[in-house]
């Protein structure tokens, strides 16, 4: 039994065929499966001269799929040589009988002017025809751009199917400018990273050599790279303004804003003095002034003796106080350290002398708290709080104490909540033989 298929040379592929028995029958189960090959030219007086000259094993072999009678076999790249456009396989089995496989792996060539009327004398791919293809709905049509050719693929029949194309469906390459309409993409179609993206390579544009077309943009960006500055600009007599020459009635209410001004269109002295305000700063712009203040460099931007700048710069090299040994200071006069002079924290533990704090230093509220928490101490020591304080030791001298249903009772100083209880264990002839606290 024989068959004739066809592959793409060079690549690995798979192909299904069956088995049958000498009665022609499906034959499950074939025994001491060879799978062979043997490449084969098309050159009738010298079929064998290309390629593989004699059958040699295959990398892989035929295998039963189940109990069906049919048998696939994978055959490597290397067993379908591009020098030789044939390749003949058989598989001899032991139960069965032996299985050709003819495979055509010749270029296949079409005839163009059957396609589309008229020849391609310049395909856009050497060796691709362009084509126009109808697209039925709902196909599943896969291609490449090796297949076909770019710009190949245009749509002329029935729609494509909602979601028909995928992320995979389009090859790399596939879609050039030709095959994008005009005005095809506009700001609806152009996501936010594209439109930042495309502002950043404007701004980063090179134009000291890129642009050089008089009359351009580019040019005239070239030529403003290069302008002298303003200030090196000799300028002759300019004939200005009378005072109050322009009115306060002269412009619209809002007529100027941010776009309405050139750029340099308004400098220095353009402006009257005070003329800028408080209400004329945007808070942006404000924003950007004080941004602008903090972000100046001050190592070496600033030198000029007796201004701020070199303070800054003197106190930004300056060593930290923790570092600094400090001589013998004069006393500060009564009153010169004010409330407002210390930064909170500043004095601590450390920074307090011995016995510094006296009665005289202490409000009320401290000097209470401090009793107050005298009390609560515990009398183990270590912590405050909990039923063995003073303060509970010191209630049951002086509140109300209760023995009732085996317990002892003590109140707080309002003789109705209880503070603690102890549990009371009595005897014949001694009523009270052990108080023991219990909570």
């Amino acid at each position: 039994m024989s068959i004739e298929i066809f592959r793409p040379s060079g690549n690995a592929t798979t192909i299904i065929f069956p088995l049958i028995d000498n009665e022609g029958k499906t034959r499950t189960g074939a025994s001491s499966l060879d799978s062979e090959w043997l490449a084969v030219s098309d050159t009738p007086t010298s079929p064998f001269t290309k390629g593989n000259v004699g059958f040699a094993d295959m990398t892989n072999e035929t295998t039963e799929i189940g109990t069906t009678g049919v048998y696939f076999l994978n055959i490597a790249a290397g067993e379908l040589p591009a020098a030789s456009p044939y390749v003949f396989i058989r598989v001899i089995s032991g139960n069965a009988a032996t299985q050709y496989i003819f495979i055509r792996t010749a270029t296949v060539y079409v005839n163009t002017t059957a396609w589309n009327g008229t020849a391609v004398v310049t395909p856009n791919t050497a060796g691709v025809p362009r084509v126009d293809i109808d697209l039925i709905e709902g196909a599943n049509v896969s291609t490449t751009t090796a297949q076909l050719g770019v710009n190949t693929v245009q749509a002329g029949g029935t729609a494509w199917g909602s979601g028909a194309i995928t992320a995979g469906s389009i090859a790399t390459g596939a879609i050039d400018a030709d095959a994008i309409a005009a005005d095809a993409i506009g700001a609806s179609e152009l996501a936010t990273d594209a439109v930042a993206e495309i502002a950043d390579a404007v701004w980063d544009e090179v134009i000291k050599t890129g642009h050089t077309t008089d009359n351009t943009a580019g040019l005239w960006a070239s030529r403003a790279y290069f302008a002298t500055p303003f200030s090196a600009l000799t300028i002759g007599t300019v004939t200005t303004l009378a005072t109050n020459a322009i009115a306060a009635l002269s412009f619209q209410a809002g007529a100027i804003d941010a776009t309405a001004i050139a750029a340099g269109a308004i400098d220095a002295d353009a402006i009257a003095a005070n003329a800028i305000g408080a209400s004329e700063l945007a808070a942006d712009a404000v924003a950007e002034i004080a941004d602008g203040i903090w972000d100046e460099v001050i190592v070496s931007g600033h030198t000029t003796d007796n201004t701020a700048g070199v303070m800054a710069q003197r106190m930004y090299f300056a060593s930290p106080f923790s570092a600094l040994t400090i001589g013998t200071v004069a006393a500060v006069g009564s009153g010169a350290v004010t409330t407002a002079s210390f930064a909170a924290g500043a004095i601590d533990a450390a920074a307090i002398a011995a016995n510094a704090v006296g009665a005289s230093e202490l409000a009320q509220d401290a000097a209470r708290e401090i009793a107050d928490e005298v009390l609560d101490r515990d009398l183990a020591g270590g912590a405050s709080g909990g039923t063995y304080g003073i303060r509970n030791a010191f209630r049951r001298l002086r509140n109300r104490v209760q023995i009732t249903g085996g317990n002892m009772l003590v109140f707080q100083e309002d003789d109705t909540a209880t503070a603690y209880a102890l549990q009371v264990t009595t005897a014949a002839g001694d009523p009270i033989t052990e108080v023991d606290p219990i909570t």
